[in-house]
């Protein structure tokens, strides 16, 4: 029985490789294109020779990413959680939500300037679905730049505690009248 089991997976997984689509190979060389060479000399690619690649498809999350194509019967064989494949060549129909929240270290981010001054990294993260997935984001990639800001911003807090009991005790004294003698 688990024999058969296993023969019917390798069949769907030959299936999905032969119906695979085709992705482009990563970095852009191409047949015909003519490279230049940094002494000036120049190269005629003849042959761009590579086992190919593919799409694949997380079938929870829609994410299509580039597979080579030695590779693919071994992401094909990746199961999830649920003990069902994880990935198909076949595209699902759906993506991934995205957002459009940006990473606090980005450079269209409200405070950037402030954080670049501060010698702070910079982030592309553009696409994320809320606030508090922005402080997720910053907990979890960018952890010591999180602590930094989270300590500024107690201490900006409590420096503001401060001015207010200061106004608040002044007006208290110049509201008390002075005692009589």
């Amino acid at each position: 029985m688990a024999e058969v089991a296993e023969k019917e997976k390798e069949l769907i997984i030959e299936q999905m490789v032969q119906v695979a689509e085709d992705a482009p190979e990563p970095g852009g060389v191409t047949k015909g294109q003519v490279l230049m060479e940094e002494d000036g000399s120049k190269t005629d690619v003849s042959t761009v020779e590579s086992a190919g690649w593919t799409w694949v498809y997380d079938k929870d999350t829609g994410d299509q990413s580039k597979c080579n194509m030695n590779m693919l019967r071994a992401q094909l064989r990746k199961v999830g959680k649920d003990g069902k494949p994880q990935f198909t060549t076949v595209d699902p129909g759906f993506r991934p939500v995205k957002g459009d929240c940006l990473c606090m270290l980005h450079p269209g981010a409200e405070n950037y300037e402030k954080y670049h001054k501060m010698g702070f990294p910079t982030c592309m993260k553009a696409n994320i679905a809320n606030e508090m997935e922005v402080e997720e984001h910053m907990r979890k990639k960018h952890k010591a730049t999180w602590n930094i800001i989270e300590k500024q911003k107690e201490k900006e807090e409590r420096e503001a505690d401060r001015e207010l009991q200061r106004e608040m005790i002044a007006s208290i004294a110049g509201k008390a009248k002075p005692a009589e003698e």
